[in-house]
């Protein structure tokens, strides 16, 4: 497939046409059950972000990865992988283990292509360890400041961090051989720029804007929620407003949670569309119109990702007062 051809429809069309561009992480669901959810990705054009998890690939297991990704080349579905490690490596990459997850990058392509298949993207989620990111929200919940200082300093490794950059460097070079899209997806708080390499130190995520074609942040709603109550969609708005301001068309803004989920954490994400309809129409006031949604496992109506007007959410006190403290928090670690 011509690479350009899907990254054109990506930059372009939203810009053109106004349209929403889906996309829509699948995390949990087996491989033999994903045409269960195909009409929705279907009638909404939605493209599918799939976990291709290292430690569940068994050989039964990629055999019906082949199965489910010629169904759904088939059915004329755009989808991009997303390789995950085993949790005991850290499941997603970083500082700590990027060369592993190179290497699973490229033996997990390479298999594919021997089945004659060739996916249009593969998305990076730069993330720290789940435990690592589990302790940063319980000392930030509890209010230990000070601990979480002591804590994120300790992630700092130079050496590490650089190996790390080099080796997602190489990642997307040998992704532009494949003629794939490199997607990049990482946590929000990197878009505050007067803090992100210090933050990218922290959490282990080198984040080289050389080193991939589209980024998206994860602006989940629930997430927030989980530590300080319910909110409006303010924080989508600002967040899809500051990441067009740094990346302009390669920018993406990412929503959820719907449904529920388990890990890292137990969540209880949205139970109704209507909130993630207001999480849409606050990112496209900001102009973002290149949305994720999280995650598959939840939606079981087209109402889902049905496409919705821009609607700037009124301003919110609690996210003013959480932001300022972050950004008060993030000048101090």
């Amino acid at each position: 497939m011509n690479y350009f051809l899907p990254l054109f429809l990506i930059l372009i069309s939203s810009t053109i046409f106004g349209k929403t561009q889906f996309g829509v992480w699948s995390e949990w669901t087996e491989f033999k059950d994903l045409p269960q959810k195909f009409e929705y990705l279907k009638k909404s054009g939605a493209r599918l972000h799939l976990a291709i998890k290292k430690d569940e690939l068994t050989e039964e297991n990629f055999q019906s990865l082949i199965v489910a990704l010629k169904k759904i080349e088939s059915e004329k579905i755009n989808y991009w992988l997303w390789p995950l490690l085993s949790k005991s490596e850290g499941y997603w990459p970083n500082q700590w283990n990027m060369k592993i997850y190179h290497q699973f990058v490229r033996e997990l392509i390479n298999r594919l292509e021997k089945n004659n298949l060739h996916p249009q993207g593969l998305s990076i989620d730069l993330e720290p360890p789940p435990e690592k990111l589990e302790k940063y929200l319980a000392l930030l919940q509890d209010m230990k400041i000070t601990k979480l200082h002591e804590f994120a300093s300790q992630g700092i490794d130079e050496t590490l961090f650089k190996n790390a950059s080099l080796e997602l460097d190489a990642i997307f070079y040998f992704l532009k051989q494949k003629r794939m899209i490199a997607h990049v997806v990482t946590t929000p708080f990197l878009l505050d720029q007067k803090y992100s390499l210090r933050l990218q130190k922290v959490f282990g995520i080198p984040l080289n804007s050389k080193s991939f074609d589209y980024i998206s942040f994860m602006a989940y709603r629930s997430e927030f929620e989980r530590l300080i109550g319910e909110m409006n969609s303010r924080l989508v708005f600002e967040y899809s407003l500051k990441a067009k301001e740094l990346y302009g068309d390669k920018a993406g803004i990412d929503l959820g949670v719907v449904g529920n989920i388990e890990f890292p954490h137990k969540l209880t994400g949205y139970s109704h569309p209507s909130r993630l309809w207001e999480d849409m129409a606050a990112a496209k006031a900001a102009g973002m119109t290149n949305i994720q949604v999280y995650c598959l496992e939840g939606i079981n109506s087209e109402e889902w990702l049905k496409d919705v007007e821009p609607d700037k959410p009124s301003w919110s006190f609690k996210f003013f007062l959480t932001h300022t403290f972050m950004t008060i928090l993030f000048s101090q670690i």
